[in-house]
């Protein structure tokens, strides 16, 4: 038996598992890039829930695109592209149709009032500001979403830029994934 007869089924053997190994990645690869997106968010709009910059390192989070343009949950988390050019994330509070309103640092809408998220306004609840301050409800529009972020204070939402359309949305927040410390799911 030659040398080259021996290591011909190891060889075989190697060639498959490669062969193999490398399929699987191309496949969570292709996965990946059609349904999932990896964001920094650099704005601390969403504190505690998501951090930005100024509080230190930024957080990472895994947003899922298949949901890209339709009509998420109410409070959930979902990403979009400011008008600056930058990925933010805000808390759906509203959808077309529906009357916004704050009042007492409670969110209203329709006239019922909203159970308020873990961490919003710092522990305090929505702050009424931009078109919610004057005490007048806000109707949202056809084909669009209320959004608000969770650090009240700080956060540049649909109190000053308006609704958001549905089509601008990228996806849902599911996970923040870095840093590694402040893993969670989103859901």
């Amino acid at each position: 038996m030659t040398r080259w007869e021996r290591f011909r089924p190891r060889l075989r053997w190697l060639a498959r598992t490669l062969e193999r190994t490398l399929a699987v990645v191309g496949a969570v690869a292709i996965v990946y890039h059609l349904f999932f997106e990896v964001t920094v968010f650099t704005t601390s709009s969403m504190a505690p829930l998501l951090k930005g910059r100024e509080k230190g390192a930024p957080d990472w989070a895994l947003i899922e695109k298949l949901s890209a343009g339709k009509k998420p949950e109410r409070f959930q988390v979902v990403s979009f592209v400011n008008e600056d050019g930058v990925p933010v994330a805000k808390r759906v509070v509203a959808f077309a149709g529906e009357t916004v309103e704050i009042t007492s640092r409670t969110l209203v809408v329709d006239g019922v009032r909203m159970p308020t998220p873990e961490g919003v306004g710092r522990g305090e609840g929505w702050l009424a500001a931009g078109n919610l301050r004057q005490k007048k409800p806000f109707v949202v529009p056809e084909g669009s979403l209320y959004v608000l972020g969770d650090d009240t204070q700080d956060s540049y939402d649909s109190r000053f830029t308006g609704a958001l359309p549905l089509g601008e949305v990228r996806g849902r927040v599911v996970l923040r994934v870095w840093p590694l410390a402040r893993w969670r799911w989103l859901l």
